[in-house]
C-alpha cells in the first residue's frame, strides 16, 4: 500500500441500510493523486452516462488525498462529486469544501466515501472509526443546521465529532441548497443540500482515531514547516487575509479554484503532479 492512502471505499446504501468497505486497487491510488481524481475514476468506471439527481442511485461521493489528516498546507480540504441538479440538463459536478470533515474520514479507515439509495424516512449517519450506525432524524428534521450539529454532538457526548448536515431548505429539496460543516463550511456549487434531501440524509457524524502513515514523515514535516513559511510571507496571501477572497475575482494567476465542473470525466490523471507522488511511495 502506497503510504498516505488507506487503501479503503466505504460504500453506503440508504435504501438497504447497508454499508460495506471496498479495496481501491493501487493502480488507481498510483494513477488518482488526490480525492478529486478519485471520485473522477468512480464515475467514469461506473457511469456511461449521466442519470437524474433525484434518482436513489445518484451517488454522493467524498474523496481525501494522500496528505489528508498531515500537517500539510490546505491538505484538509474534501473533494465532493455527484450528478447536479444545477444544470439544465443532468451533470456531472465536483465541488471542494474546507474544515475538518475530510480528516476524520482518513481517521476511521477510508479514502472515499460514496453514498446511494434513498432512505425511507429521515437518517443521519454515524460513522464511529469505521462503524457505520443509521440513526433516526426525524426529531432533527425542521431543524437548522446549528441546532442539527449541537443536537447531533450532544447524543454522541463528544463535541469533536465532525458533522455536515443540511437545514430545512435541503429538506425541502431546493436546487441551489448547500450543506453546512463546522457552522460555517460548505461545498458549493453541487446542490448538495438537494441532494441530501432527496435521499432524506439529514447529515453525517463522523469520528475517526486511524494514523496517517507517510514514507518518510520527517521529511514531509521540514517541507510542511518551510511551506508554511513561504505562506505566511506570501503578499498575496496577506491581501486574501486582509480583503476576503472577493479580492481574488477576475484574477488568472492560479489563486482561484474553479468549481462546478459540467463534464463526464476522461481523464483527470493529467492534473495530479508525479513529484509529490514521488515523496509518498519513496520511489
Amino acid at each position: 500500500m502506497i503510504k498516505g492512502w488507506k487503501g479503503k471505499r466505504l460504500r453506503i446504501d440508504l435504501s438497504l441500510q447497508n454499508a460495506w468497505s471496498e479495496d481501491i486497487p493501487a493502480a488507481d491510488l498510483c494513477q488518482w493523486l488526490g480525492g478529486r481524481g478519485l471520485n473522477a475514476s468512480f464515475f467514469s468506471q461506473n457511469f456511461r452516462s449521466p442519470i437524474s439527481p433525484s434518482s436513489p442511485e445518484n451517488p454522493i461521493a467524498f474523496a481525501v488525498g494522500p496528505l489528508t489528516g498531515s500537517l500539510a498546507p490546505s491538505s484538509g480540504w474534501t473533494s465532493i462529486a455527484s450528478f447536479s441538479p444545477l444544470f439544465d440538463l443532468p451533470s456531472y459536478a465536483f465541488t471542494r469544501m474546507a474544515g475538518h470533515f475530510g480528516v476524520p474520514l482518513k481517521a476511521a479507515g477510508y479514502d472515499q466515501l460514496i453514498l446511494q439509495g434513498k432512505a425511507d424516512r429521515p437518517v443521519y449517519l454515524w460513522i464511529d472509526n469505521g462503524e457505520v450506525k443509521f440513526e433516526k432524524a426525524a426529531s432533527l428534521w425542521g431543524k437548522e443546521t446549528t441546532e442539527t450539529t449541537v443536537a447531533i454532538q450532544e447524543e454522541k457526548g463528544d463535541r469533536n465529532i465532525e458533522v455536515l448536515c443540511i437545514g430545512p431548505a435541503g429538506e425541502r429539496q431546493l436546487p441551489f441548497t448547500n450543506v453546512i460543516h463546522r457552522l460555517s463550511w460548505t461545498g458549493d456549487h453541487l446542490g448538495l443540500g438537494y441532494l441530501f434531501g432527496t435521499k432524506q440524509l439529514k447529515a453525517i457524524a463522523i469520528r475517526g482515531k486511524k494514523p496517517v502513515t507517510l514514507h518518510d514523515p520527517r521529511r514531509i514535516l521540514d517541507l510542511c514547516l518551510s511551506l508554511k513559511g513561504r505562506i505566511q510571507k506570501d503578499q498575496r496571501i496577506q491581501k486574501v487575509k486582509e480583503e476576503g477572497t472577493f479580492s481574488l475575482l477576475g484574477r488568472e494567476d492560479g489563486m482561484m479554484i474553479k468549481n462546478g465542473k459540467s463534464w463526464l470525466p476522461t481523464d483527470p490523471s493529467k492534473q495530479w503532479s508525479v513529484s509529490l507522488r514521488t515523496h509518498l511511495s519513496g520511489q
